[in-house]
């Protein structure tokens, strides 16, 4: 004899026909900006893992579906999540930088926004967050004498040694000159030892010494620099 089968619908539409004690697996389908929760019905009891038995009768299911929204930390996606979800987020680590709080352009609130590790219930919108850090360095950037710039990252609380190249030799340093933020120390020093106390930025200052040189030689070779009109002194050396 033909085993009678009985008809199944989900959200009215049909799943086919099954005969009575079989047992029915439902597929949940795929459905943009919502989350699959679960399966109803008054004709039957479906487990966790969308099975039931089927009786002698026409079965009717109910798919159950909410609608989710994107969280997006450091403009990286996170996940998706249905409106007062919580929702666990973690800064993690980042090499020479403390963690400081957590920020949102969008209407949440953190169960502790100066912790690396916090949570926040979800609303009916896409939210961004924002990590924030404190960098434990400064950074020194010196000017060179043509103009190129070296950039160097210094640990907070440590000095720093300023040495500048040499320039055309009718120059001499005069000291270095702080042109952004600051650092304390001997700036008067060809080679200084400074501590920066925020980003900087530094150059040798120099003075042009003269556009003529006047060479000495003997028991010493030197040179000075005069500018045109300059008076200049000659002392010729002891002799034994």
């Amino acid at each position: 004899a033909e085993v009678q089968k009985y008809p199944v619908y989900v959200d009215s539409v049909s799943y086919g026909a099954y005969a009575e004690g079989e047992t029915v697996t439902l597929t949940p389908e795929s459905r943009e900006g919502y989350r699959f929760v679960r399966y109803t019905s008054n004709e039957v009891t479906i487990s966790a893992q969308n099975t039931f038995t089927m009786p002698a009768m026409t079965v009717n299911i109910t798919s159950v579906y909410v609608a989710v929204f994107e969280v997006y930390v450091d403009n990286v996606l996170l996940g998706q999540y249905a409106e007062r979800e919580t929702v666990n987020i973690d800064a993690g680590t980042k090499e020479s930088y403390t963690f400081n709080y957590w920020s949102s352009t969008s209407q949440i609130v953190f169960a502790n926004p100066q912790s690396a590790r916090t949570t926040f219930s979800m609303i009916a919108e896409t939210v961004h967050i924002t990590s924030n850090w404190t960098a434990n360095f400064w950074t020194v950037t010196i000017s060179d004498s043509y103009g190129y710039d070296n950039t160097y990252t210094v640990t907070k609380g440590q000095s720093f040694t300023l040495q500048h190249g040499n320039r055309a030799e009718n120059y001499g340093f005069t000291q270095w000159i702080i042109t952004t933020g600051t650092a304390t120390g001997d700036l008067t020093q060809d080679t200084a030892v400074i501590y920066p106390t925020s980003n900087c930025e530094i150059r040798a200052g120099w003075e042009k010494l003269g556009d003529y040189s006047v060479t000495y030689t003997g028991y010493t070779h030197a040179k000075t620099w005069h500018f045109e009109g300059d008076t200049v002194t000659v002392q010729a050396p002891a002799k034994d």
